[in-house]
Parts: structure tokens; sequence; C-alpha cells
């Protein structure tokens, strides 16, 4: 991701954290530490390597030749060795620090 892009959304969720409800989906490393602060409550559901692995796989197969309606025009999804490497690669040392931040809440 770019440097511009990770700001914006930095800048983005640091505006919103300060109401008094928000819900935020998704696990941004890059801002986890500004909705920590704020959270009262954290709902995370960790899937197993096998789970996610599959739900890739799923949705590369059933949008092959499309382009999905979360990314851009013309932006059609690829799968390669790279990204997959990245998932099973990260996934033990993603759980563990999630683990930490969630201990330290």
């Amino acid at each position: 991701m770019g440097r511009s892009i990770i700001e914006r959304f930095f800048k983005i969720s640091a505006r919103h954290c300060p109401y008094d409800q928000w819900i935020i989906e998704g696990n941004y490393k890059n801002t986890f530490q500004i909705r920590l602060q704020r959270a009262d409550t954290i709902i995370y559901l960790e899937l197993s390597l096998h789970v996610c692995l599959y739900r890739v796989l799923k949705r590369f197969w059933m949008n092959r030749g499309k382009t999905r309606a979360d990314l851009g025009e013309g932006c059609e999804k690829k799968l390669d060795w790279t990204f997959l490497k990245s998932i099973c690669t990260t996934y033990y040392g993603r759980k563990k620090r999630m683990a930490e931040h969630f201990e330290a809440f």
C-alpha cells in the first residue's frame, strides 16, 4: 500500500475515533493503536489458516474474469503464489501480535 494511502487512512481513522459510537471492521495494523485507545468493546474473529486460504481461493474462483464490486472498475483480482505465501508466512505472527494487543487492552 502506498504511503499516501496509509497516511490518508490514518487521518480518517483518527478523525472518526473520537466519536461516541463507531464501528470499524478490519484488521488495519497502521491504525490499531488509535482505535484501541478509544475502544470499550472489541469483537475479534480469528479464523483458522485453512479457512482464510479457502475463502481466498473461493473468492478468486467465484469472481474469475469479473471485477468484484469492492474493487475499482477494470481492477481484476489476481491470485498468485506471492499473495498465498504472504498469508501463510504471516498468519501465526499476526495471530500472536493480536493476542498481545488484546492482553494489554
